[in-house]
């Protein structure tokens, strides 16, 4: 039972006749330093909710026994003045639960009787600087499959560390980016120390378990255990006990990301934090296809979306791959585990609003699929019981990672010079509201997640013929469809010729000269024609210039591609 710590109404009539100042003086009064409280207040004296929660920072399960629970800031003094709530501060959820805490010295003589961090005992919060000497530990002990690299340095001097996961981490595959992220509210830990159980879990079982083994090779992951260590550690470097929701700032992370809302303003959550403007260009350098925010404070798999109460175009996919986290996670827990809301799922927008949230940025800003994963009831679960939740999720965790490699699939490439093509692929009839997907450069890899059934896609790239072809998907299997797009050639060809040669004459009647600046020692030449079928194919070797007959050719626009080891060159003529 939480303890009531002081009750004070504020407004500018207030039952204690407090003048509209004075109660300005008592609000501020109350944090005595701190830059964030916990509170609660009757739901019945509240006009209308959506009209603060912009304002103040609801609770993840804002709604219990008639209170509504939140947390509120300094700045938000006149928001609440204004509407004359009768304030409970209630012991911070932090403060609840004393954590066992390991510094580098505790861990490093553990890793040592353990050897490696594959059996050591998970039921401890490292401290920070254990923290950052634990991630580059897994690079060490694995500099094969991870590498651990910085989104950022905050002014605290606290890093955002991301560990990259893989069997080839320097090079560009045809692989979905899959990426796990926690504790963006910094008091909410259950999901800081599963991330690095994670992490230790997919190193320490590559090329033991070939579920794991095959999930390296295919999938390029990334696992940022801690995404707000300012919050995390508000209360020092050696304990999460005074750990805060908000930022060394005050605000709410996971409110501060621009929404696809217009109604909602470019950012809800005030001024854009160092954390926030980091991950927004930590995404933007990479091209995720599918991730998770973990989260606590109930026990409930949220989709999307949180802005907009009319639901996400793939919303029965949606459903169907939160519905099979929480029955594999069900499956592997004491009975009445993770079954809030629908057992264990919900919309977000049914759950409450947000505004600003990340998970709503990723989906529309991103082209991602993410979710947010409430992981525990508990924000702050006593620590012995940190492996128990890790027997609870581990195999649900694993599992949503593998549905980075199930859908629609595939590479779009130039029909002509078979380069790459950054496209668009839309689900006709289907997309909406950012729902479709790019492909991924330099791979020209795509991958759209849906749910079974039969679509009609859409393929469309600047300066290209579009295509629209139809596909059947299955749930839990991998449908490929590469695809090739037609240079549009009234709108001509981008000059990326590596191999520069002429033709001539052009237009052509019987014949076509090729001559080209250098010999090359062997040389292919195709002549193709506007849908991409190659017509011809001939072998030179030390040659600068070449034949071809295009007599029998009929008359309209045609591309002659050569082919070197040093590149391709490609030049359209005109037919006679």
């Amino acid at each position: 039972m939480k303890k009531r710590l002081l009750i004070l109404s504020i407004g500018i009539f207030c039952c204690f006749s407090l003048s509209a100042q004075d109660s300005i003086d008592s609000f501020r009064k109350l944090f005595q330093g701190k830059q964030e409280l916990y509170v609660r207040f009757p739901e019945s004296k509240l006009a209308s909710l959506a009209r603060i929660s912009d304002e103040i920072s609801l609770d993840h399960n804002p709604r219990r026994d008639g209170f509504i629970y939140a947390y509120i800031y300094p700045r938000n003094i006149e928001v609440l003045l204004k509407e004359s709530l009768q304030l409970e501060v209630l012991p911070a959820p932090s403060s609840l639960e004393a954590p066992i805490m390991r510094n580098w010295k505790e861990l490093t003589s553990r890793l040592k009787t353990n050897s490696t961090v594959c059996s050591m005992n998970w039921n401890f919060f490292p401290t920070y600087q254990a923290y950052e000497n634990l991630m580059l530990q897994f690079q060490t002990d694995y500099p094969a499959i991870c590498k651990i690299d910085t989104i950022a340095q905050l002014n605290s001097g606290r890093r955002l560390l991301v560990a990259h996961i893989g069997d080839n981490l320097d090079v560009d595959e045809d692989e979905p980016e899959f990426l796990y992220t926690s504790s963006m509210h910094g008091d909410e830990t259950t999901g800081y120390n599963l991330s690095l159980h994670l992490i230790a879990y997919l190193l320490c079982n590559y090329g033991a378990d070939p579920e794991i083994t095959n999930l390296l090779n295919e999938v390029d992951i990334w696992i940022n255990p801690l995404a707000n260590p300012n919050g995390a550690y508000a209360g020092g470097n050696n304990s999460v006990a005074g750990a805060t929701r908000a930022n060394a700032n005050g605000f709410d992370l996971n409110r501060n990301f621009p929404d696809p809302d217009p109604n909602d303003g470019p950012r809800p959550g005030g001024t854009q934090q160092e954390e926030t403007t980091a991950f927004i260009n930590f995404a933007a350098e990479r091209d995720f296809t599918i991730s998770a925010n973990l989260h606590g404070g109930v026990e409930v798999a949220n989709y999307p979306w949180d802005t907009y109460g009319r639901r996400h175009p793939d919303d029965n996919w949606w459903i169907h791959v939160c519905r099979d986290y929480a029955d594999t996670t069900q499956a592997n827990s004491p009975v009445g585990f993770f079954n809030d809301f629908n057992n264990g799922i919900t919309n977000g927008s049914d759950w409450f609003f947000v505004s600003g949230g990340r998970q709503d940025y990723m989906n529309s800003f991103e082209y991602c699929r993410e979710f947010t994963l409430e992981l525990s009831n508990s924000k702050n679960p006593p620590s012995i019981s940190l492996e128990a939740f890790w027997d609870y999720h581990q195999a649900a965790l694993v599992n949503y990672m593998e549905e980075a490699l199930f859908g629609l699939r595939g590479i779009v490439t130039d029909s002509i010079s078979e380069e790459a093509l950054l496209a668009r692929v839309f689900i006709d009839g289907h997309d909406q509201d950012s729902s479709h997907v790019y492909s991924s450069m330099p791979i020209g890899n795509y991958h759209r997640y849906l749910f079974a059934g039969s679509y009609d896609v859409s393929f469309t790239a600047e300066g290209y013929l579009p295509k629209t072809l139809t596909v059947a998907i299955q749930n839990g299997q991998s449908t490929r469809l590469d695809v090739q797009l037609v240079p549009d050639v009234a709108a001509g060809i981008a000059d990326r010729n590596k191999i520069p040669f002429s033709l001539f004459p052009n237009p052509a009647s019987d014949k076509l000269e090729i001559e080209l600046k250098e010999s090359f020692g062997e040389m292919e030449v195709q002549l193709i024609d506007l849908s991409g079928k190659i017509l011809q194919v001939h072998q030179f070797e030390f040659q600068t210039d070449a034949e071809l007959e295009v007599k029998e050719l009929a008359a309209g626009m045609y591309f002659v591609r050569i082919k070197t080891e040093r590149g391709f060159g490609i030049e359209k003529f005109l037919k006679k």
